[in-house]
This record gives structure tokens, sequence and C-alpha cells, in this order.
């Protein structure tokens, strides 16, 4: 490469300009009288006595500017010749215009086409202009390795470069081999990007200010405010529980687009003079009003006269709720800081409902973050506000599952529970392979069975190969994170078994039949283990509670509804080519099978309170594309009357446990189950605020009996 020069004259030492100043050095400044356009010897005689000490100072500095150039139709512009140049369009910085001149052939004859040259030249006329300059070459794959050239953000020993007159060149006339740039990456689509960006030195003296003008900072809200709190001139009133709250049409229209189209709109009532809100505290809207007059928050203290985290909290919910219902949006802002400011587990969960009613999106990152951390998650479920949050909006489990899963990484956040178990599955292969002759008595081994009854429990616990050791720890682990935390330990702990052990026991009915049916011994005696039929279920689990969610797999993305599925087909088609896995395909399907049969009917929903999960979404029906649905429903509805006997009537909402659709699940009533859950949530902090203020005056009474 090579180096960077002017081809038109270096900088000079000396200059006309340089050398004035040299000789200014020399000398003393020049009299203020001689100088100041206003002085006159009267006026001089007047004066006060100049100060004896002054100062100024020279401040030096570049004005940058940047060209992006694009040189399209490259191999076309090669061949030119040696010295012929493509040109942009002119840009200006510094007040100097600027061109870069890019050579196909190269600028110098010496170099025989070998190499390419670019240069920034001053196209504008101007004397010893003094700038720093920078060529970039743009990599266009995307993978940031550009080839750069720059002044900027390095030492000069020479300083800035100078180009003495207009047709001065800084650049390089070796600044790509040619045959290496054709086979690179800057050159793509017959293109090249080239930037250029130009830092021009420019100088002044600042000498010192002969004024001192404070201007105060503005006090407009100070006055609109004091309308407010006089009280004069009102020409509306706000009922509000009770309370009665005169204001100014005027002012309410200016700051609230919903107010001004209710007082001011088409359908205004002429004679309106008072308004009845409902759905909201007296002190709530006592401090919106105190928002719209003095653009702020209120002292909550003040307000309420408690002065807690939780109290405040509570307010900053329905102050948030109260902003968007009247399109307050930078009072809604002060209250979403507040929130994340302040989130905490007795909280969250109504804090985390209100974000998403409200759209408050960073709010609800805040919000599901602080729930997915292992030591909060456990406790805020314990809370009211969780329960309502499963009822109220149910699709934010899903993301909240998708936080617990991302939380703590991939070798962090695994429960006690799972580990356990994690460890047992190892120590029971480490067993069987220090002592063979144990897989008599813990695989499942159906001529044995009657005996040894317990291998029933332990057959699932028995990993024969390492590779099915390690899938079972790491299916596990990664299946148990996202469902320990939303089920409990105790929930996860009864499903691992009743799936585990009816899986057994289905694989042991079914061996035995086929020995009657065939006659092979082999049926009685093979031995049976494996943990993948608890791994199934857990897989429908994850499809029971996050069936919408993409996962991505490879190439491909498929939901999390159809992972059961996959792996039920996958297990049918390989077992057909390896025979060694074909004592894997029934534990596989009677795996997905009782766990189905559990979740569906007998699992018991904190949300709901029933037994089962009766959504269309789980049906049997669901594992299977949608053209074999109408085949399968008949089939499964009769199944499922054999095994309920009836449909079961719902303690509390009227729900029932058949093959109908939950309410709410079309998307009109969904609307409305938001909007009532919206209303109810406001409902629950507004009762929450009163009881904290009954126990603060009750506690306040007792006090002064005392």
């Amino acid at each position: 490469m090579g180096a960077g020069r002017a081809c038109r004259g270096g900088p000079s030492s000396s200059s006309p300009a340089a050398a004035a100043a040299a000789a200014a050095v020399g000398r003393p400044f020049p009299p203020i009288a001689a100088s100041c356009p206003f002085s006159s010897s009267s006026a001089a005689a007047a004066a006060p006595a100049a100060p004896s000490e002054t100062a100024s100072t020279s401040v030096t500095k570049t004005v940058n500017g940047s060209h992006h150039f694009k040189i399209a139709g490259y191999p076309l512009a090669k061949g030119i010749g040696v010295g012929k140049y493509i040109a942009s369009e002119c840009f200006t910085v510094g007040g100097y215009d600027w061109a870069i001149y890019f050579y196909p052939d190269g600028k110098s004859p010496e170099d025989g086409a070998a190499y390419v040259s670019l240069f920034i030249a001053l196209a504008s006329e101007g004397t010893d202009v003094r700038a720093l300059f920078e060529l970039t070459l743009v990599d266009q794959s995307g993978k940031g390795q550009d080839k750069v050239h720059t002044h900027f953000g390095r030492s000069l020993e020479g300083g800035p470069y100078t180009l003495k007159y207009r047709g001065s060149m800084w650049g390089y006339k070796r600044f790509f081999k040619r045959s290496a740039l054709e086979t690179s990456d800057y050159l793509k689509d017959d293109c090249l990007l080239v930037n250029c960006t130009v830092g021009v030195v420019q100088s002044h003296t600042e000498g010192p200010k002969i004024y001192t003008i404070p201007v105060p900072p503005s006090n407009m809200s100070q006055h609109i405010g004091q309308l407010l709190t006089d009280g004069k001139r009102t020409d509306i009133t706000f009922e509000v529980d009770g309370e009665v709250f005169p204001a100014h049409k005027v002012v309410l229209a200016a700051r609230s687009p919903v107010f001004r189209a209710q007082l001011f709109g088409p359908m205004k009532d002429k004679n309106m003079k008072r308004i009845t809100i409902e759905d909201m505290e007296a002190s709530v809207f006592k401090a919106l009003l105190h928002f719209m007059y003095w653009d702020e928050l209120p002292d909550i203290e003040e307000l309420t006269g408690l002065n807690t985290t939780w109290v405040s909290t509570l307010m900053a919910q329905h102050l948030l709720a109260a902003a968007d219902r009247y399109a307050l949006e930078r009072l809604k802002l002060l209250c979403e800081l507040k929130l994340c400011e302040d989130v905490a587990i007795n909280t969250v969960a109504n804090t985390l409902a209100l974000a998403e009613q409200h759209h408050c999106y960073q709010l609800k990152t805040v919000c599901l973050r602080f729930v997915a951390l292992p030591e909060n998650l456990k406790a805020v479920m314990q809370t009211d506000g969780f329960d309502y949050l499963q009822q109220s909006c149910p699709s934010l489990l899903t993301e909240l599952l998708e936080y617990v899963a991302k939380g703590g990484g991939f070798f962090r956040g695994y429960t006690k529970l799972c580990k356990g178990l994690a460890v047992i599955l190892l120590l029971v292969h480490l067993l069987i392979q220090l002592f063979p002759s144990a897989v008599t008595y813990l695989a499942l081994v159906p001529g044995r069975t009657i005996p040894f009854a317990w291998n029933l429990i332990t057959g699932g616990y028995v990993e024969l190969t390492i590779p099915g050791v390690i899938i079972s720890i790491v299916g596990l682990l990664l299946f148990g994170k996202l469902l320990e935390p939303l089920w409990g330990s105790k929930e996860l702990s009864k499903f691992i078994f009743v799936v585990n052990f009816s899986t057994s026991l289905c694989v042991f009915i079914t061996a035995i039949a086929l020995y009657y049916t065939t006659q092979e011994e082999s049926y009685l005696y093979a031995p049976l283990s494996g943990f993948y039929g608890v791994l199934t279920g857990l897989l429908v689990g994850i499809k029971q509670l996050m069936s919408e969610q993409e996962l991505n797999l490879f190439v491909l993305k498929i939901k999390a509804k159809w992972i059961p599925s996959l792996v039920a087909l996958i297990s049918v088609i390989v077992s057909f080519f390896v025979k060694e896995l074909v004592s894997y395909l029934p534990v596989i399907l009677f795996g997905i099978y009782m766990s189905w049969i559990y979740l569906r009917y007998f699992q018991r929903r904190l949300e709901t309170g029933l037994k089962g999960d009766p959504s269309e979404e789980f049906s049997f029906s669901s594992f299977f594309p949608e053209f074999l649905r109408p085949v399968l429903d008949p089939i499964a509805s009769i199944f499922h009357r054999l095994l309920c006997g009836r449909s079961e009537r719902a303690d509390a909402r009227g729900q029932t446990l058949d093959t109908t659709p939950l309410p709410g699940s079309d998307s009109i009533e969904a609307n409305r189950r938001r909007e009532r859950g919206q209303r109810a949530l406001e409902q629950r902090l507004a009762e929450k605020l009163a009881a904290v203020k009954s126990s603060e005056g009750t506690s306040q009474d007792a006090s002064d009996k005392v």
C-alpha cells in the first residue's frame, strides 16, 4: 500500500497568515481606544478604569462532514486509462467544496494499472485549508472488515494536512491491489462503496462576556396550577366517589384529547356543568387534576396521609390506568417509571397485569424478569395477585415461561427436584455398569414383575446406555426448568410418579398380552426400561402451557404443540429400521398418552379450581393433523364419557369438563374478558388502598385515645 500524500504540494511551515501571526507576537496589542469603534476622547475620559487583568481563549476545532460515494458498474470502468478518474458530486464541509476521485487504472503510470487509486480533493477556492481526512472502502459482506485510512483518533506528527489551493489532493496512489479487490467482499454486484469524512480545522478567539443576565426557569405551570388552587372562574365540576372537584374546561381540553372531545367536540352538551366519573377513587382523580394543572406528580403522603412504598405503588398503579384512560402520555410514562423502580413481591403481579392491559412494554419486561428469578417466582405465585393474573391474562404465562427458560443461562436455574432426579438416573446407571445382574431386579422384566413388582417404578429410572443417560438428564433438567416454577415441586413430582408408574403398567400389560397372543418368550424376559416415557410426558405438559410458542429446531420452526406428535412419529419410523430401538417405542407412546390423560382429566388447575384441562386446544385430536380430527373426535368423545361418566360442573364459575371450548376462547369474548379484568383490577387496587387508609386511621385513633 502506498502512503497518503498530497499530489499538489504538501503542508507548508510558513504562510502569509502565519507570518502575520508571528509578527503580531513580537509587538504589543493595539490600544483599546484605537480598536473600539465607539470610543472617543471624551468617552475615554469619562469611562471607568479598565481592569488590570483580562483573559481570552483561542478555540481550535474541526467541522466534520461525510459523503457516501457508490461506484456502480466497476467492470465497465476498468481500462479507461491510467490517470483518468471517476469523480463524486461535490459536497460541502466547513465552508469548502470537496470531491472524491477514484482511479480504476491507478493514478501513476509506473504502477502499470496494478492498483486502484483513491483521493479526496479540494474543489473550491481556498488557500492553506487545513483538514483531517478518512477514506473507507466498505466491506459489503456484513462482516464489518472495512478498509480504513484515517487521520481521526490518532496523533499526527505534522498536525492536520494542508491543501494549498483548489485541486490539491490527499489520498493513496496504491490504495488497493486491483486483482485482490476484484475477488474481495468489497466488490458486490459490480459496485464499490466509498465513505469519506472531512474535518476542516477552524479557529476563533473568545473574549470575556461583558454582561450577566440571569434568565429564571419557566414558571408557567405555577401560574396555571394556581388556577386550580384558587378555584376561581371554574366552569365545570366533577363528582368522583362522593367528592366534588371544580375545574376549568379550557385547561382540561388543552391537556387531554379525551376531555377536549368530551367538552368541546361535536357531541358536547352546551349546558354541561357537572360530570360524574365512575370507577375511580377520589384521591386518584385529585392526583390526576394536580398533574394536569401543575405538570408534575403530587406528594403522595400529602395526598393520602400515608408514607409507605406500598401505598405509593398502589397510587402509581391507579394513576397509570387513569392516564391511559385520558390519554395523558407523560403521566403514563412517569407512572411506568415509578412502577419500574418499585417492583416488589406483593405488587408485581398486579403491576404486570396493568402493564399488559395498558400496553406498557418496558414495565412488562421489568416485571417478567423480576418474576422469572428463581428466588422470586415461588413467592409471587403464592400472592393473590398471581391468581388474578392467571385468570385475566393467561397469555402472560407463555411469556413468563420464556423468561424462566432464559433466566440464569444454560447451566443455572435448575430446580432441586430435577437435579435430584438427575443424580438418581446417573447413580442407577453406574450401579448397572458395576453390577450387570441388577438389571433383573431394577428394569421392567414382565416375566418377573409379579414377584418383583417394584420394577414398575424403578424401571423408568434405568438407562442401559450412556447416550440414554445423557438424553434423559438433559431433557429432565430443561423441561423441569420450564414446568416446576409453574406447577410447583409437589405437583411435578406427582406428575413424574404417575406418568412413570402408569407407563410401566401399560407396557407390562402390553407385553403379557403379546406373549399370550404370540407365545414368544422374548416378550416376557426382555428388560424394558428408560426415562423416555416421563420425558415425552413433560413435552405434553409444555404443549399444554405454551402450545403456540414457536421453537427453532435446527433449520425448522415448529410450534410447541406439535413436539410430542413429532417425537411419536419419528420414533415409529425409526423403529422400523433400527430393531434395537423397538423396546423404547411403547415407553414413548404410552408416556405421551398417560401424561395426556392425567393432565386432561386429573391434574387440579390453580386458576380454575377444576381437575383437568377441558380446552379444545388440548383435546386428544389436537395431537393429529386437522384432516383427521373429524374422525377422531367422535371416538374421543366416547372414551371421554366412559372415563368421566358425565360432565362435571365447575365449583364456582360454571365451567364444564367436556369438549366444548372454555368461555373466552373466541376473540370477541376475549376482549370482553380483558375489559372486565381491567375493571376488576382497578376495583382490587381501590379496595387495597381503602383498606390501607382504614387500618392507618384505626391505629391513629387508638394512639389518640392512649
